[in-house]
């Protein structure tokens, strides 16, 4: 659980922004996540910025996004955004820190290498 772990990795599937690319679609939704992130309590000084496009092993494109001093407990977030069909898959790498969260990156990077294609039907 994410009380006795440094880190969390987790999946979400959204729907993304039609006719927007993969890097506008992630910025609305790191955009979305900060604005809601900054109404909690401890999250109003939430930063997110914007780090280069990564391409998996298997070409699949990844928006990364890393979000810092949001709200407990999830203070440090990477979040790495890809389009598939009609979803938005997000995985989010969580940290209570960003001192905690760097040196588990190479493990999102690790996880996107593995990410294959998938069909979800969000239902509304």
């Amino acid at each position: 659980t994410f009380d006795t772990a440094p880190v969390v990795m987790y999946p979400r599937v959204v729907s993304p922004f039609p006719g927007n690319s993969l890097e506008e679609s992630a910025q609305k939704q790191a955009e979305f996540t900060q604005s809601s992130f900054r109404k909690l309590p401890g999250g109003q000084n939430l930063t997110v910025r914007q780090e280069k496009t990564y391409t998996a092993a298997n070409g699949r494109a990844f928006a990364i996004r890393l979000f810092d001093s949001g709200p407990p407990p999830n203070v440090a977030e990477a979040a790495a955004y890809t389009i598939h069909n009609d979803s938005m898959l997000i995985v989010v790498l969580s940290a209570k820190s960003a001192k905690a969260l760097a040196p588990h990156l190479p493990a999102l990077y690790a996880a996107l290498d593995e990410v294959a294609a998938m069909n979800c039907i969000i239902e509304k």
